[in-house]
């Protein structure tokens, strides 16, 4: 519990009824090494063969519009003046994606919410995460999970230490927030919501999703991900053996030579992978090329 003052009495269900919107902060998500080789934003990256991870972001929304009984469920992705613009997904009968750019520079987190929150009643409820992440938990059990806290401000700890992106907030708390100057929501915006409003934490024992910044990042949460999907029925297993692959995704536009082998690894449109190469825990970017009976391990291959 992060802190404990104020009156709410209000129960899971009835929460859940009063979320509005996912907010999705993506305006970290600027160029390194492997976002310029790839050629894309995060966003546009595929998660499994034939959704990309603005998709998945975009069906889990669905399955908790579903669950929370709207008919539509606005996704807004928010994004600085710098950062690049994903391919927004295909319309979806649920979900309207919206990408849209802070108006208001060096804000920081809590501030941006602070300023949004004036588009909303005080009692509406919006869910924010970090764009920049493949999912693990069912959006919609997890957004449950944080509303039956009967807090006005929920927030996800992973007990194994890896960060977590979720936040579950009521809009009066944000005018706790200055209307002005820079504020980080973790540093400075939730101890000042926590003095006035109920805060209250879900602790999870697994990562409800793990953050994407490089490369090897990517390929540790495509790992991850899809062993999940693999073995739903079984705890993953940290000492697992590599041997086996867990998956492997080649966008339409990739030539894969077919005596090629791919293990644990992505190889982009206009990536190239020739006969009898072998590629493991690698990406392969639209300029890149790996050579007949070449054996790439845990590289980036932009030429």
């Amino acid at each position: 519990m992060i802190g404990i003052r104020g009156v709410f009495d209000r129960t899971g269900e009835a929460v859940l009824s009063q979320v509005r919107s996912v907010i999705l902060l993506g305006g970290a998500i600027r160029r390194n090494e492997f976002l310029t080789a790839a050629r894309r934003s995060l966003l546009d990256l595929p998660v499994k063969q034939g959704q990309t991870l603005f998709e998945q972001w975009q069906e889990s929304c669905g399955r908790l519009a579903e669950r929370i009984g709207r008919d539509r469920l606005p996704l807004r992705l928010l994004l600085d003046a710098g950062s690049p613009e994903p391919e927004p997904p295909a319309a979806s009968s649920r979900v309207d994606v919206r990408v849209e750019r802070d108006p208001r520079p060096l804000r920081g987190t809590g501030g941006i919410l602070r300023d949004l929150s004036e588009q909303y009643g005080p009692d509406d409820f919006l869910l924010v995460a970090n764009a920049g992440q493949v999912l693990f938990d069912p959006l919609e059990s997890l957004v449950a999970s944080m509303a039956a806290t009967g807090g006005e401000i929920c927030v996800v700890s992973h007990l194994d230490g890896t960060p977590s992106g979720f936040m579950l907030v009521r809009c009066e708390c944000l005018k706790q927030i200055p209307a002005v100057g820079y504020v980080d929501m973790k540093e400075q915006g939730l101890p000042r919501i926590s003095k006035k409003h109920l805060a209250s934490v879900v602790f999870r024992d697994v990562p409800t999703g793990f953050p994407v910044r490089t490369f090897r990042d990517y390929i540790h949460a495509l790992r991850r991900y899809h062993r999940a999907l693999d073995e739903a029925s079984q705890p993953f297993d940290p000492f697992a053996e590599d041997w086996r692959s867990s998956f492997h995704i080649v966008e339409e536009g990739a030539e894969v030579d077919p005596d090629a082998r791919l293990h644990d690894s992505v190889v982009l449109r206009g990536g190239r992978v020739q006969k009898n190469a072998f590629v493991a825990r690698s990406i392969v970017c639209p300029s890149g090329v790996v050579p007949g009976s070449r054996r790439v391990v845990d590289e980036l291959i932009a030429l």
